[in-house]
């Protein structure tokens, strides 16, 4: 991987928080060409980390062999406090990221990127957006697809009307709507914009209800004088994990399946066997452009802080306008 840092002007101070799953733990001791945690996508751009805080010692002491970092802090508001950081990592639970985020912009970080979702209600979030919107403090939040260079030319092919006029959306996830299904209903609004009424929930029951209700629901996007519905069907994640969304318009059919890692592309053609009729082939598939989206993020966060750019391509509105879509689900 090239020095990313060595040809972009100023190197930020970097602080990570929480040493968890996507903080650090799902590409420790993995040779990988990509990342999967934060500080995996550091490391894969050999921008050096300043400091990572963690309230489990014992993970924190082997986030920080494995990362090469030596300012080591249990507290994260120690690590806010002490350290002159410039973008900061939170990678914590939901539940206490208001009091980081509060802190981290009274200590005047550039910028924060935090985990999705942004907030648990659409009131903390709007607490959130207001601290932000009243500093120098920009926030980015972590809906990970919006990096995916494949998912932004399916925008581009929706927007530019190449799949015609859309007919459905299906959609299957798990583990809460807060939580995987946060995820949809943040990429329809990436591709449809903000306009959706809903028609119909029903709640599946798993064993996390701190990630949100995990619910069948109807939704119907309104967009581009178009009304479309859109399915989004529930799964038990404890049987099984599935994250998959169809796109069917009108002359292309887009597949996303394996969690984003395969995309395929179907185009409308005359049907060879049945006269008159048309039907649909495979058109080309793309695969894996999913996995340089954690880098993507981190580079559009230096980029930001080194330019003073105001908004991310996944901002604080983006994420505020996903827990009000969420809310509305959860009260119909």
């Amino acid at each position: 991987m090239e020095n990313f840092r060595a040809n972009n002007g100023a190197i930020p101070r970097i602080g990570v928080i929480g040493c968890g799953n996507i903080g650090s733990w799902l590409d420790e001791d993995k040779d990988l060409p990509y990342a999967l945690s934060h500080c995996g996508a550091y490391q894969l751009l050999k921008i050096p980390i300043l400091a990572l805080a963690d309230p489990n010692e014992a993970r924190l002491q082997t986030a920080g062999n494995k990362r090469n970092v030596k300012k080591l802090y249990t507290n994260a508001i120690d690590l806010i406090q002490k350290e002159a950081i410039d973008i900061l990592n939170i990678c914590t639970p939901t539940s206490i990221r208001y009091p980081l985020i509060k802190k981290a912009v009274e200590n005047k970080v550039k910028v924060i990127i935090c985990e999705k979702p942004l907030a648990n209600t659409v009131e903390e979030g709007e607490k959130i957006k207001a601290l932000i919107e009243q500093s120098d403090t920009q926030l980015i939040v972590n809906y990970s697809r919006r990096w995916d260079v494949i998912i932004q030319k399916i925008k581009s092919l929706i927007q530019t009307k190449q799949i015609g006029e859309i007919q459905h959306i299906s959609a299957i996830y798990g583990k809460g709507l807060l939580n995987n299904g946060s995820h949809l209903i943040n990429l329809f609004q990436f591709f449809f914009g903000n306009n959706y009424t809903v028609e119909y929930t029903k709640i599946v029951s798993d064993d996390m209800p701190e990630k949100g209700k995990t619910m069948h629901a109807v939704l119907h996007g309104h967009w581009n004088n178009q009304t479309f519905p859109i399915f989004l069907k529930a799964v038990n994640h404890q049987m099984f994990s599935l994250f998959e969304i169809d796109i069917v318009g009108t002359e292309k059919r887009i597949k996303i399946s394996e969690s984003g890692l395969t995309i395929e592309f179907q185009q409308v053609i005359e049907d060879t066997r049945f006269k008159g009729y048309k039907a649909l082939q495979k058109e080309k598939i793309s695969k894996d452009s999913y996995y340089d989206t954690m880098a993507n993020m981190i580079k559009e966060a230096i980029h930001i802080f080194q330019n003073k750019q105001e908004d991310s391509v996944s901002s604080i509105s983006d994420a505020l306008d996903t827990l009000k879509i969420i809310d509305t689900i959860y009260q119909t």
